[in-house]
């Protein structure tokens, strides 16, 4: 009987670790496995965030060009009104020196119209004085 039982426990034992080793295989496998997919899961991550990477730079680079554009538009307009600017102070310059101009010349027409009336009275008073000899 005590023999029966030695083999019987021996059995067991063997059987145990059968069912232990199945077990340490099997948890080498899901082990492995998980491995493997964590894996997969960080290449896959890994490439996301290259492709995001890529898609960041090229709005990056976008928005740069969109800055550009604005601020050469902004140049162009700003050289474009001092231009303006500059062209509408030579013509009120013109328009002064024209408008001066103007003003001379009528001062000059004035002076000559009252030389001209002064001259008509002498010639007149000439010639009534002439008349009357």
């Amino acid at each position: 009987v005590v023999l029966s039982l030695m083999f019987f426990k021996i059995n067991c034992s063997l059987l145990q670790r059968e069912v232990d080793e199945a077990t340490i295989k099997q948890l080498q496998l899901d082990l492995a496995a998980r491995e493997s997919h964590i894996t997969a899961l960080s290449e896959k991550l890994g490439q996301d965030l290259k492709d995001w990477i890529v898609v960041e730079q090229e709005e990056k680079n976008e928005m740069h060009k969109k800055l550009q554009n604005v601020e050469n538009e902004y140049l162009r307009n700003h050289f474009n009104s001092v231009k303006l600017m500059k062209i509408r102070q030579v013509e009120q310059l013109k328009d002064s020196i024209s408008i001066h101009h103007v003003e001379i010349l009528m001062q000059k027409i004035i002076k000559l119209r009252k030389e001209n009336e002064s001259l008509k009275r002498r010639l007149l008073a000439s010639e009534f004085s002439g008349a009357g000899n």
